[in-house]
């Protein structure tokens, strides 16, 4: 009886010990999945940054012109 009870306490520890890698593993693959689509979201701001037309906009008052662009 303590002999089919030590070894199944021994099972349980090795499936815990099972789970608890799969679930690193898992965590770790989210983890990268998300550091992976932020990067994306990043480039693809920077993208449409850089594809955002200029709108220049000028005034003039008497002899003086104000331009500014956005």
């Amino acid at each position: 009886m303590a002999e089919t009870r030590t070894h199944l306490l021994a099972e349980g520890n090795r499936i815990v010990a099972d789970l608890k890698q799969e679930n690193e593993a898992e965590l770790a693959r989210r983890q990268a999945a998300l550091d992976t689509i932020a990067r994306w979201a990043q480039t693809q701001q920077m993208i449409n940054t850089m594809n955002r037309p200029v709108i220049t906009s000028c005034n003039q008052f008497s002899g003086m012109v104000n331009c500014f662009s956005r």
